[in-house]
């Protein structure tokens, strides 16, 4: 399962699976339009798909994903989707905050709550998609490096009560990636965006595959996947 699945970095990963595992991808995101095009794309590529379009920062949106979960169990869940709001913590909205809360950090803590006994039948994999900013927090950046920051602590928490299980979990710190929210980011800061300057996806899904294919007992517990400049 892999959430974010209609754009950006968790597009890349659902497209790497399939190219390189023939993976079943069951692709979580909010634009029915696009993941449409991501199951078609993953199927051309080798896997298969099917899709659901939930928004995961809603209450309440954590039981409608159940029913997509196939009855054998789950090899990998991979939290990619997120939010990132930029401000000063004396300007950023109670909204910006509340909204970063709940999609970077609340949703992967109750999906993965509530997908643990799938998880636990194939000894499955955790990995969350997280920041630069999850590791280092700057001006500007608060509402979303608090959430990053809890989101580290809830993979090193989760990975403590679960490793005796055979279940992983893994971290992964994208540098600035070429997606969507590059663009708006760099608008906001009043800069050009040229993506072939910043990391592209297809990278960081190349250190998703790396992680979830290393073969047990090693355990890649994180990887930091940067630009060069």
């Amino acid at each position: 399962m892999v959430t974010g699945a209609s754009g950006g970095i968790g597009r890349a990963v659902s497209l790497a699976l399939a190219i390189h595992h023939n993976a079943h991808i069951i692709a979580l995101g909010r634009d029915s339009r696009r993941l449409e095009q991501l199951c078609s794309d993953v199927r051309a590529a080798g896997g298969t798909a099917s899709a659901a379009s939930i928004d995961l920062a809603a209450d309440g949106a954590i039981p409608s994903i159940l029913p997509h979960i196939p009855s054998t169990g789950l090899y990998g869940l991979i939290h990619s989707a997120g939010v990132c709001p930029l401000g000063s913590v004396e300007k950023t909205s109670e909204d910006d905050l509340e909204g970063s809360w709940r999609l970077n950090l609340r949703a992967p803590y109750l999906v993965t709550a509530a997908l643990l006994p799938a998880l636990r039948k194939k000894r499955g994999h955790v990995l969350f998609i997280n920041s630069g900013a999850g590791r280092v927090a700057k001006a500007g950046w608060s509402a979303y490096a608090m959430a990053k920051h809890g989101l580290k602590a809830l993979a090193d928490a989760l990975r403590d009560e679960v490793s005796s299980e055979g279940i992983r979990v893994t971290s992964i710190f994208p540098g600035r990636t070429a997606t969507d929210m590059q663009a708006f980011v760099r608008a906001h800061e009043g800069r050009p965006y040229d993506p072939s300057e910043w990391v592209q996806p297809a990278d960081v899904a190349e250190a998703v595959v790396l992680a979830l294919t290393t073969p047990t007992p090693s355990l890649v517990e994180e990887i930091v996947v940067r630009p060069m400049s």
